[in-house]
């Protein structure tokens, strides 16, 4: 999973907290706190939490991909779907228009890949039809 946030964000971890990640307790990755997390000095004594992955209720359940080229829209997809999880979506629609073709194409292949994706079918008429996919997500 990849999460961006600007340098300024980002904070050392206290001494002593350990390393965040796989557990292997690779010097190369540090620990930071969360954009407005409580420092540790806080008068509720709360200590700085890793990145906050609550999502659930910041996730529209549609995206549009409209307008995009197919790289650009392939790495807005990889992220939503990310979201989508980890706000316990089970179901979501992609938004890729009618066009040519080309982009649903490309959307298609990637969701035939993604392991996060239990099934995905055009959406029927009168829901968008040929210019959206409804992916079901596995759970």
């Amino acid at each position: 999973m990849r999460i961006h946030a600007s340098a300024r964000d980002l904070r050392p971890a206290p001494a002593g907290e350990k390393n965040a990640g796989d557990g292997a307790g690779d010097p190369g990755t540090r620990t930071h706190a969360a954009p407005g997390a409580p420092d540790a000095a806080s008068s509720s004594g709360a200590r700085p939490t890793a990145v906050a992955l609550r999502k659930t209720g910041q996730v529209p359940a549609e995206i549009s991909l409209r307008g995009m080229r197919v790289d650009e829209a392939l790495q807005v997809l990889d992220k939503y779907l990310d979201d989508a999880v980890l706000a316990g979506l089970d179901r979501v629609r992609v938004i890729h228009g009618k066009g040519t073709g080309t982009l649903r194409a490309a959307v298609h292949e990637a969701l035939r890949k993604d392991p996060r994706v239990e099934s995905y079918a055009l959406a029927g008429p009168g829901e968008g039809s040929f210019g959206v996919t409804v992916v079901r997500l596995k759970g």
